[in-house]
């Protein structure tokens, strides 16, 4: 008759196989799941941007304009002559650029006392009041815009969406959740107020300033100046500046290395 006092052993020596196997498909798991996220979705988030019409951007970027000023805009307070002041600057600066005219249409939005700048599918920028009060000058005001321009300019906005959609699409698939990606699908098309984007997309943008800006005024120190004015006006940390320009933008140090290499 055996001894009892082995049969633990037996059993875990038994047991360690598939504890190898489970060990091993986790971090297969694992790793495959970072290339979904870091490479495969980014690339056909790409590749389906640039296959959609551009009536679709017009109707997305229509629904979320109409969608933030139900819940968080209200009219400009801006005069008249200034709002006039400032189409007339971006008129030229995409004069200029040699951009497309009818491809961009500037927005003025009053948000409480938030100093922000938004792009929306289809061309449309919308500068609050306060940002626009908080320029100095209408060089850092242009700065500013530009910006928004790369983030259209380089089809940030539909990437960023489509990056969302196929991100949670596939987890609703992985967990067998497939009523959840009609409405997943629905939230990622409309435009929020807490619109984020990838370092990498923050940082294209402040490039395409940055190069736009010396192709203009012959350097880029406007656009560091608007960098330096929202960020010491913020009066807290990156971390903390929640519903202002820089809450979803890389730190102040780090987006002012990106524009250097344009000094």
């Amino acid at each position: 008759m055996s001894n009892p006092s082995h049969w633990p052993a037996k059993a875990t020596k038994k047991q360690q196989p598939w504890l190898v196997i489970g060990l091993a498909v986790l971090l297969v798991c694992v790793v495959a799941g970072y290339k979904l996220y870091s490479s495969i979705i980014p690339m056909s988030a790409q590749y389906l941007a640039e296959k959609i019409p551009q009536s679709i951007y017009q109707q997305i970027g229509e629904h979320g304009l109409k969608s933030m000023d139900e819940s968080t805009f209200s009219a400009s307070e801006l005069s008249a002559d200034k709002k006039q002041e400032i189409s007339e600057l971006f008129s030229s600066v995409v004069e200029k650029l040699q951009l497309e005219p009818a491809s961009y249409q500037l927005e003025f939005r009053s948000w409480e006392e938030t100093a922000n700048a938004f792009a929306l599918p289809g061309g449309t920028i919308i500068l609050t009041d306060v940002l626009v009060e908080k320029m100095q000058n209408n060089e850092q005001l242009t700065a500013i815009i530009l910006h928004e321009v790369g983030h259209i300019e380089q089809n940030h906005n539909m990437q960023n969406m489509i990056r969302t959609s196929l991100f949670y699409i596939t987890l609703s698939v992985i967990f067998g959740d497939l009523s959840l990606v009609a409405d997943l699908l629905i939230e990622a098309s409309v435009m929020g107020v807490n619109l984020s984007y990838s370092r990498a997309f923050e940082n294209e943008a402040d490039a395409f300033s940055a190069s736009s800006m010396r192709t203009l005024y012959g350097d880029v120190s406007a656009l560091k100046q608007a960098m330096e004015l929202l960020h010491e006006d913020s009066g807290q940390e990156d971390s903390e500046q929640e519903n202002s320009w820089l809450s979803t933008h890389p730190g102040l140090a780090e987006r002012l290395q990106t524009i250097s290499a344009f000094d």
